[in-house]
């Protein structure tokens, strides 16, 4: 059976021909389609769901770098036809061939010597795999997923906030206006953590006076891009559709990779940020990685006598920490508090002498009463069902955020989602901000919107804050470089029982034993994953569509760990013609041995715990079966060959699938202008009244799952900025003494 010819979808038309829209077709009923008539969800052709064809062109079209998609283009050109017969053995289309014989072409494909064959196969398969595993129907129960819990609708009244904007002429046109006292871009860890800082230390002095102005809505505004979910009181329910919870709670709509197509970037765009979507891991800085930070804002600073050069080692910075902690309820869980994966990490460990260590969590109730959302924590923490009991995941929202919504007394906060800003709005000589441009949804349509503030806090995640900075015409060198990633490899395993990985908190455990493998603090840690199946599926290798849907049934049996680099390489984020944040990011090499020898560590120990098969993503990659003996690792020939195929390879970026979920270091903190973008107070250099407040600002990667570092940053950045309104008011009163 060959896939039938299809005309080619309006949007797609104009970034692919009909020949390369149905050689795509034809690859994407190869790799996880088949060639007989079936009721199970797994053997249905992709090009016959009109889910997967409307997400797939709107990846084609919006979500994915305009580069990659002419890259992909020019591949399927390449390999389709006349031009495919050097490695196909055949000039005929592959849509005219038999879906048997494309599948036999795109193995080929995989192990070719040829670096840019595999890259492309690796590419083209990555997108349908994960396109597919989002609009699949009835894919979890196929896969043997019980599916997610969907809390009860809760009320959805609330505030209409631009009901209180008035109208505006700005630059020639009308708009609706907001005023507000401190506007805050985002609602994410470090804009939430702030936000609660602000409050408080304002609440300590004469508030009215720091940030006094003819507010028609509320004196601390926040705006957020995404949309606002349960437990918030005004929130849309969660959903148990995995593709509408990464389509609306992720940024771009979870399709989100480097220009290179080198690692794909998972990152949450809702009113709670990442805090909302992460795994609820709770690390503070290593020591040697505030030393780095320290000594990187000391190289300027000198001898200036700067009381705060020396942050990450003092006391306050450290109260930071723990102040954030506090306020998450974090606790640490014990042995029964493991699920599988992370027991499994515990119990590796100890036969191999690894270091590993308990992660703490900011969960509220138990760990047995959290254990039931489990993987679905990724799409909202569903142990909010139960909020009046306070049980379920402390994310930033509700446990800085909501508090603060719903305060009577000290400065009013109102937070307004939907909104995109395209600007911060600069006026005078010097510059100082005066307040943003954007865009808010009201209703199904769009309304262009001017907020007026004193103070201007740009919240809005590594990605997106350089991006608002540099639609704004800030000019800083840094501005946008110093990406880091934390590059991950995913690695999986399948057991003789079941293990059902969708249960249990996520990451409570982690193994230091490869972190720092330069002396400097880079390395890898390896932890347990989010069992997601939107997220952990898609990185199932690919050997043939048989074998990929023998895996996936195999769900219950397979556990995911990854493997998280410290990198010393990094990338940036700039933005296109249009003002679109772009990424461009490459893993290093040092960073891809790294990677290779925390592969290998996890390797032995899901060996010595009695895995049946071991395995990672990518193009052509060995995958260790074990052949019914239960010995030592290192008297196994098999593994050992396995190991070996991957020294081998060298972890090339053509072969191997990276992730990354983390982001940090675009809008970096220093001790002067020539080496970054923030001072230590988080005002960017040169510009008054506008500060940046989220992990853009981390000097480098942290090293640990981000949350809490972001949190102190904010944190420490509120307080800055309240001591900053107070000296303000003071120069002020002295001038007008004078006068």
């Amino acid at each position: 059976m060959t896939t039938q010819a299809r005309i080619t979808p309006t949007s797609v038309a104009d970034v692919l021909s009909d020949h390369q829209w149905n050689t795509l077709l034809a690859i994407a009923d190869a790799f996880v389609g088949t060639s007989t008539a079936s009721t199970n969800p797994l053997e249905v052709n992709p090009s016959e769901c009109p889910a997967f064809i409307e997400l797939l062109s709107e990846a084609l079209t919006i979500r994915l770098p305009p580069s990659s998609v002419k890259e992909m283009a020019l591949f399927l050109s390449l390999v389709s036809g006349y031009t495919g017969y050097a490695f196909n053995g055949t000039s005929t289309y592959l849509y005219d061939l038999p879906r048997d014989q494309v599948e036999a072409i795109i193995q080929g494909w995989m192990q070719s010597r040829l670096a840019p064959i595999r890259t492309g196969a690796k590419a083209v398969g990555s997108i349908i795999r994960s396109m597919w595993i989002r609009t699949c129907p009835d894919l979890l129960p196929a896969i043997g997923h019980p599916g997610h819990i969907v809390p009860a609708p809760k009320d959805q009244g609330g505030e209409d906030l631009l009901g209180s904007a008035r109208s505006a002429e700005f630059q020639g046109e009308q708009v609706q206006e907001l005023i507000t006292g401190v506007l805050v871009i985002g609602s994410g860890s470090g804009a939430s953590s702030f936000t609660h800082s602000l409050v408080r230390n304002l609440k300590s002095q004469n508030w009215q006076s720091l940030i006094s102005s003819p507010s028609n809505i509320s004196d601390v505004l926040l705006l957020e891009k995404g949309s606002k979910r349960t437990p918030h009181p005004n929130g849309t329910p969660l959903t148990g559709d995995e593709n509408e919870a990464f389509d609306s709670m992720m940024e771009n709509g979870g399709v989100l990779i480097s220009d290179e197509g080198a690692i794909q970037v998972v990152a949450g765009s809702t009113w709670g940020g990442g805090s909302r979507v992460n795994w609820s891991a709770c690390l503070q800085t290593d020591r040697i990685v505030r030393e780095e930070w320290t000594k990187h804002i000391m190289n300027d600073m000198g001898k200036t006598g700067e009381p705060h050069g020396r942050m990450f080692l003092g006391r306050e910075w450290q109260d930071c920490m723990e102040h954030v902690e506090d306020q998450l309820g974090v606790q640490t869980p014990g042995p029964d508090d493991h699920n599988a994966a992370n027991r499994t990490l515990i119990d590796g460990s100890r036969k191999l002498g690894y270091t590993v260590k308990a992660v703490p969590q900011n969960i509220s109730g138990s760990f047995a009463d959290h254990a039931k959302c489990g993987a679905s924590c990724t799409i909202g923490c569903r142990g909010h069902a139960e909020v009046a009991e306070k049980k379920g995941k402390m994310s930033g929202c509700r446990a800085f955020l909501n508090p603060l919504l719903a305060e009577g007394d000290g400065p009013v906060v109102k937070g307004l989602d939907g909104f995109e800003v395209e600007r911060v709005l600069l006026e005078g000589t010097p510059k100082r901000a005066v307040g943003v441009v954007g865009w808010a949804q009201r209703g199904p349509s769009r309304v262009k919107v001017v907020v007026r503030a004193r103070v201007v806090v740009v919240s809005a995640g590594t990605l997106n804050s350089p991006a608002v900075l540099l639609r704004s015409g800030v000019k800083n060198p840094h501005l946008g470089y110093h990406l880091h990633l934390h590059p991950t490899v995913i690695v999986q395993s399948l057991w003789p029982q079941p293990v059902n990985p969708w249960e249990g908190t996520i990451l409570t455990t982690v193994i230091n034993e490869f972190a720092n493998q330069d002396g400097k603090g880079h390395g890898v840690k390896l932890e347990a994953m989010c069992m997601l199946p939107a997220l952990a599926q898609t990185y199932v290798p690919w050997t043939g569509s048989d074998a990929w849907r023998k895996r996936m049934q195999d769900f219950p049996r397979t556990m995911g760990h990854i493997v998280l680099c410290r990198e010393e390489a990094t990338g940036r984020v700039y933005v296109d013609g249009k003002g679109r944040e772009r990424i461009s990011y490459v893993t290093g090499k040092k960073e891809r041995e790294w990677i290779r020898h925390g592969f290998e560590g996890i390797a032995k120990l899901l060996h010595a715990q009695g895995a049946e098969e071991i395995y990672t993503s990518g193009a052509g990659l060995p995958i260790w079966r074990r052949n019914g003996k239960h010995g030592d690792w290192a008297d196994d020939q098999s593994f050992l060959d396995f190991l070996e195929a991957y020294r081998k390879s060298g972890f090339d970026i053509d072969r191997i699938s990276f992730g990354s979920a983390h982001q940090m270091g675009t809008c970096r903190m220093s001790g002067a202008p020539r080496s970054g973008v923030v001072d230590v107070r988080g005002k960017v250099w040169g510009i008054e009244g506008l500060y940046v407040a989220d992990a853009s600002v981390f000097p480098s990667a942290s090293g640990v799952n981000p949350m809490i570092t972001t949190m102190a940053f904010g944190e420490w950045i509120g307080r800055r900025v309240v001591e900053g309104l107070v000296k303000g008011v003071e120069a002020e009163g002295v001038t007008q003494a004078r006068l």
